[in-house]
Protein backbone atom coordinates (compact mmCIF):
# COMPACT_ATOMS: atom_id res chain seq x y z
CA UNK A 1 0.00 0.00 0.00
CA UNK A 2 3.06 2.27 -0.24
CA UNK A 3 2.06 5.42 -2.14
CA UNK A 4 5.34 7.34 -1.91
CA UNK A 5 8.98 6.40 -1.67
CA UNK A 6 9.86 5.24 1.86
CA UNK A 7 13.54 5.58 2.71
CA UNK A 8 14.69 3.40 5.64
CA UNK A 9 17.96 4.56 7.23
CA UNK A 10 19.97 4.45 10.46
CA UNK A 11 19.53 6.81 13.37
CA UNK A 12 20.15 6.41 17.12
CA UNK A 13 16.42 6.90 17.78
CA UNK A 14 13.27 5.55 16.13
CA UNK A 15 11.16 8.13 14.32
CA UNK A 16 9.79 8.98 10.88
CA UNK A 17 9.98 12.20 8.88
CA UNK A 18 7.36 12.98 6.26
CA UNK A 19 8.53 15.48 3.64
CA UNK A 20 5.55 17.56 2.48
CA UNK A 21 5.47 19.70 -0.66
CA UNK A 22 4.92 23.39 0.17
CA UNK A 23 4.64 22.66 3.87
CA UNK A 24 6.66 21.82 6.98
CA UNK A 25 7.99 18.30 7.48
CA UNK A 26 6.09 16.08 9.91
CA UNK A 27 8.23 14.20 12.46
CA UNK A 28 6.35 11.39 14.24
CA UNK A 29 7.01 8.12 16.10
CA UNK A 30 6.78 4.96 14.00
CA UNK A 31 3.45 4.10 15.62
CA UNK A 32 1.94 7.42 14.42
CA UNK A 33 3.22 7.30 10.84
CA UNK A 34 0.14 5.75 9.23
CA UNK A 35 -2.19 8.19 10.98
CA UNK A 36 -0.02 11.15 9.92
CA UNK A 37 -0.09 10.00 6.28
CA UNK A 38 -3.86 9.49 6.44
CA UNK A 39 -4.31 13.01 7.86
CA UNK A 40 -2.16 14.54 5.13
CA UNK A 41 -4.07 12.63 2.47
CA UNK A 42 -7.41 13.80 3.89
CA UNK A 43 -6.13 17.39 3.90
CA UNK A 44 -4.89 17.05 0.30
CA UNK A 45 -1.30 17.44 1.46
CA UNK A 46 1.28 16.38 -1.14
CA UNK A 47 3.78 13.95 0.40
CA UNK A 48 7.11 13.87 -1.42
CA UNK A 49 8.88 11.16 0.53
CA UNK A 50 8.86 9.35 3.84
CA UNK A 51 12.04 8.72 5.85
CA UNK A 52 11.94 5.97 8.47
CA UNK A 53 14.83 5.89 10.93
CA UNK A 54 15.82 3.09 13.30
CA UNK A 55 18.93 2.03 15.28
CA UNK A 56 19.41 -1.16 13.24
CA UNK A 57 23.11 -1.95 12.84
CA UNK A 58 22.89 -3.04 9.19
CA UNK A 59 21.39 0.32 8.25
CA UNK A 60 24.77 1.90 9.02
CA UNK A 61 26.07 0.13 5.91
CA UNK A 62 23.09 0.14 3.54
CA UNK A 63 19.78 1.97 3.24
CA UNK A 64 16.50 0.59 1.93
CA UNK A 65 14.18 2.38 -0.47
CA UNK A 66 10.68 0.90 -0.43
CA UNK A 67 8.73 1.79 -3.57
CA UNK A 68 5.06 1.75 -4.54
CA UNK A 69 3.96 -1.07 -6.80
CA UNK A 70 4.70 -0.76 -10.51
CA UNK A 71 1.20 -2.05 -11.27
CA UNK A 72 -0.52 0.54 -9.09
CA UNK A 73 -3.77 1.98 -10.45
CA UNK A 74 -2.52 5.49 -9.66
CA UNK A 75 -0.06 6.42 -12.43
CA UNK A 76 1.83 8.70 -10.06
CA UNK A 77 2.56 5.74 -7.78
CA UNK A 78 4.06 3.83 -10.69
CA UNK A 79 6.16 6.87 -11.60
CA UNK A 80 7.43 7.03 -8.02
CA UNK A 81 8.37 3.36 -8.24
CA UNK A 82 10.31 3.96 -11.46
CA UNK A 83 12.14 6.89 -9.89
CA UNK A 84 13.01 4.84 -6.82
CA UNK A 85 14.48 1.99 -8.81
CA UNK A 86 16.65 4.33 -10.86
CA UNK A 87 17.97 5.88 -7.63
CA UNK A 88 18.87 2.46 -6.23
CA UNK A 89 22.23 0.72 -6.43
CA UNK A 90 20.51 -2.68 -6.59
CA UNK A 91 16.84 -3.68 -6.89
CA UNK A 92 15.49 -6.37 -4.54
CA UNK A 93 12.51 -7.70 -6.47
CA UNK A 94 9.90 -9.66 -4.50
CA UNK A 95 7.67 -12.02 -6.43
CA UNK A 96 4.54 -13.67 -5.04
CA UNK A 97 4.83 -17.48 -5.02
CA UNK A 98 1.10 -17.70 -5.74
CA UNK A 99 1.47 -15.82 -9.04
CA UNK A 100 5.17 -15.49 -9.86
CA UNK A 101 6.49 -13.29 -12.65
CA UNK A 102 3.34 -12.12 -14.36
CA UNK A 103 3.72 -10.53 -17.80
CA UNK A 104 3.44 -7.04 -16.30
CA UNK A 105 6.25 -7.82 -13.83
CA UNK A 106 8.40 -9.30 -16.59
CA UNK A 107 8.04 -6.14 -18.67
CA UNK A 108 9.06 -3.92 -15.77
CA UNK A 109 12.01 -6.17 -14.94
CA UNK A 110 13.15 -5.92 -18.54
CA UNK A 111 13.06 -2.12 -18.27
CA UNK A 112 15.01 -2.18 -14.99
CA UNK A 113 17.61 -4.54 -16.44
CA UNK A 114 17.89 -2.42 -19.60
CA UNK A 115 18.64 0.61 -17.39
CA UNK A 116 21.61 -1.28 -15.96
CA UNK A 117 20.27 -1.66 -12.41
CA UNK A 118 21.37 -5.00 -10.86
CA UNK A 119 18.37 -7.11 -9.84
CA UNK A 120 18.09 -9.67 -7.06
CA UNK A 121 14.95 -11.77 -7.33
CA UNK A 122 13.29 -13.19 -4.20
CA UNK A 123 10.09 -15.22 -4.07
CA UNK A 124 7.89 -14.51 -1.05
CA UNK A 125 4.99 -16.52 0.45
CA UNK A 126 6.78 -19.84 -0.06
CA UNK A 127 4.74 -21.24 2.85
CA UNK A 128 1.52 -20.75 0.85
CA UNK A 129 2.48 -23.27 -1.86
CA UNK A 130 4.25 -26.03 0.13
CA UNK A 131 7.64 -27.68 -0.45
CA UNK A 132 6.74 -29.33 -3.75
CA UNK A 133 4.96 -26.22 -4.97
CA UNK A 134 7.84 -23.86 -4.25
CA UNK A 135 10.21 -26.15 -6.12
CA UNK A 136 8.01 -25.86 -9.21
CA UNK A 137 7.69 -22.09 -8.70
CA UNK A 138 11.45 -21.59 -8.47
CA UNK A 139 12.01 -23.68 -11.59
CA UNK A 140 9.42 -21.61 -13.45
CA UNK A 141 10.94 -18.31 -12.29
CA UNK A 142 14.44 -19.41 -13.33
CA UNK A 143 13.27 -20.49 -16.78
CA UNK A 144 11.14 -17.35 -17.26
CA UNK A 145 14.06 -15.06 -16.38
CA UNK A 146 16.36 -16.98 -18.72
CA UNK A 147 13.86 -16.74 -21.57
CA UNK A 148 13.98 -12.93 -21.52
CA UNK A 149 17.66 -12.60 -20.66
CA UNK A 150 17.22 -11.19 -17.15
CA UNK A 151 20.05 -12.19 -14.82
CA UNK A 152 19.47 -12.16 -11.07
CA UNK A 153 22.49 -10.93 -9.10
CA UNK A 154 22.45 -14.32 -7.35
CA UNK A 155 20.08 -17.21 -8.07
CA UNK A 156 16.53 -16.39 -6.89
CA UNK A 157 15.77 -17.37 -3.30
CA UNK A 158 12.48 -18.51 -1.76
CA UNK A 159 11.26 -17.14 1.55
CA UNK A 160 8.27 -16.51 3.76
CA UNK A 161 8.21 -13.06 5.34
CA UNK A 162 5.27 -14.12 7.52
CA UNK A 163 7.17 -17.07 9.03
CA UNK A 164 10.33 -14.98 9.36
CA UNK A 165 8.41 -12.40 11.39
CA UNK A 166 6.96 -15.13 13.60
CA UNK A 167 10.50 -16.39 14.06
CA UNK A 168 11.79 -12.96 15.03
CA UNK A 169 9.00 -12.86 17.64
CA UNK A 170 10.26 -16.08 19.21
CA UNK A 171 8.99 -19.04 17.12
CA UNK A 172 12.22 -20.88 16.26
CA UNK A 173 10.44 -23.50 14.12
CA UNK A 174 8.83 -20.79 12.00
CA UNK A 175 12.18 -19.05 11.55
CA UNK A 176 13.83 -22.29 10.44
CA UNK A 177 11.03 -22.92 7.91
CA UNK A 178 10.98 -19.33 6.61
CA UNK A 179 14.10 -19.50 4.44
CA UNK A 180 15.29 -16.33 6.15
CA UNK A 181 18.76 -17.78 6.76
CA UNK A 182 19.27 -17.86 2.97
CA UNK A 183 18.05 -14.27 2.68
CA UNK A 184 20.42 -13.15 5.46
CA UNK A 185 23.37 -14.86 3.76
CA UNK A 186 22.44 -13.29 0.43
CA UNK A 187 22.11 -9.80 1.88
CA UNK A 188 25.32 -10.06 3.89
CA UNK A 189 27.67 -11.57 1.33
CA UNK A 190 26.34 -10.32 -2.00
CA UNK A 191 24.84 -6.92 -1.21
CA UNK A 192 26.12 -5.45 2.07
CA UNK A 193 29.69 -6.69 1.58
CA UNK A 194 29.62 -5.53 -2.06
CA UNK A 195 28.09 -2.12 -1.31
CA UNK A 196 31.14 -0.16 -2.54
CA UNK A 197 31.18 -2.03 -5.84
CA UNK A 198 27.42 -1.63 -6.31
CA UNK A 199 27.63 2.08 -5.44
CA UNK A 200 30.40 2.63 -7.98
CA UNK A 201 28.42 0.81 -10.67
CA UNK A 202 25.42 3.03 -9.92
CA UNK A 203 27.51 6.20 -10.13
CA UNK A 204 28.97 5.11 -13.46
CA UNK A 205 25.49 4.31 -14.76
CA UNK A 206 24.15 7.72 -13.71
CA UNK A 207 27.19 9.51 -15.16
CA UNK A 208 26.70 7.72 -18.48
CA UNK A 209 23.01 8.66 -18.53
CA UNK A 210 23.86 12.29 -17.78
CA UNK A 211 26.48 12.34 -20.55
CA UNK A 212 23.94 10.88 -23.00
CA UNK A 213 21.39 13.55 -22.02
CA UNK A 214 23.97 16.33 -22.53
CA UNK A 215 25.00 14.92 -25.91
CA UNK A 216 21.36 14.73 -26.98
CA UNK A 217 20.75 18.31 -25.86
CA UNK A 218 23.83 19.46 -27.80
CA UNK A 219 22.62 17.68 -30.94
CA UNK A 220 19.19 19.30 -30.63
CA UNK A 221 20.73 22.74 -30.17
CA UNK A 222 23.02 22.20 -33.18
CA UNK A 223 20.00 21.17 -35.26
CA UNK A 224 18.10 24.31 -34.20
CA UNK A 225 21.12 26.48 -35.05
CA UNK A 226 21.45 24.88 -38.49
CA UNK A 227 17.75 25.42 -39.21
CA UNK A 228 17.99 29.03 -38.08
CA UNK A 229 21.00 29.66 -40.35
CA UNK A 230 19.21 27.97 -43.25
CA UNK A 231 16.15 30.17 -42.73
CA UNK A 232 18.34 33.27 -42.63
CA UNK A 233 19.99 32.43 -45.97
CA UNK A 234 16.60 31.88 -47.58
Amino acid sequence: TTARLHWVAWAPDTFARVVVTAGPDRVVPHSELKRALDELHAAAGQVERVYIYAPIERLKRIEILDTPGFNAIDAQHAQEAQRGVHEAHVALWLLDANAPLKDSERRVLEDVAAAGVPIQVMVNKADRVGAAGIERVMDYVTRALDSVGIVSLCPPVAMSARLALQGRLGDSDALAASGWADVEALLSHHIVDRRDELRERALRRKAAALAADLANAAQQRAHVDRERQRATRL
